[in-house]
């Protein structure tokens, strides 16, 4: 039986147009992003009836899932698979203080992100095994239900990235709005990309 999977980026933190990288850090959704929740909420419940959300256990993805939760009603669940990259050293930093500190580990994140070393961090390669074997766990655990997952945009990127068998050099040339949504399906073998990046819900709210 299928799998329908729903997967949303959390809405905007304080820290995302400021191009902190935000990690593991336990920042909360601003004013924008609880409209873009709100939004991809309703947009959710209108389309679709979740039998589960699950969501990276961290705030800004929390937030956005109990959003979801409240207009569709299904429960909410943690999964550490769907965590964020950790960026350890350079988590929280703003980008000229990266350029200034760590200037060529800083460039190739920019140039060649699946080749980057960061300090005190995972590799993209690293992020992207442990979110395709979570998001298969997910699958096996909802044979013939639609989920919800509510990730991160670098998660999101490494998972579509992973279910098609596309390199890694691609990742930053994937578009993932805020509280952009993605829709797959799982056969219980492979994995379909249906629609990417879908952002009509925004279509009313600020830039």
């Amino acid at each position: 039986m299928t799998t329908e999977i729903i997967l949303v980026r959390h809405g905007q933190t304080a820290w995302n147009p400021q191009g902190r990288p935000r990690g593991r850090a336990a920042v909360s959704l601003d004013h924008l992003g609880v409209l873009q929740a709100k939004a991809a909420a309703r947009y959710v419940a209108d389309h679709w009836t979740p039998g589960a959300i699950y969501y990276s256990p961290l705030r800004r993805t929390d937030q956005t899932a109990s959003e979801i939760a409240v207009l569709t009603g299904a429960p909410t669940i943690p999964h550490a698979g769907l965590l964020d990259v950790d960026f350890g050293a350079w988590e929280g930093r703003l980008p000229d203080d990266l350029a200034s500190h760590w200037a060529g580990g800083w460039q190739t994140w920019l140039s060649r992100p699946q080749d980057a070393v960061i300090p005190g961090g995972e590799t993209l390669r690293t992020a992207q095994t442990r979110a395709l074997a979570a998001l298969r766990d997910i699958c096996l655990s909802h044979p013939g239900e639609t989920v919800v997952v509510v990730s991160h945009t670098a998660i999101n990127r490494l998972l579509i990235l992973g279910v098609l068998d596309i390199s890694l050099e691609h990742f930053p040339h994937l578009g993932q709005e805020m509280t952009a949504i993605n829709v797959l399906d799982f056969d219980g073998h492979s994995y379909t990309l249906r629609q990417m990046n879908l952002t009509e819900h925004l279509g009313n709210l600020p830039d």
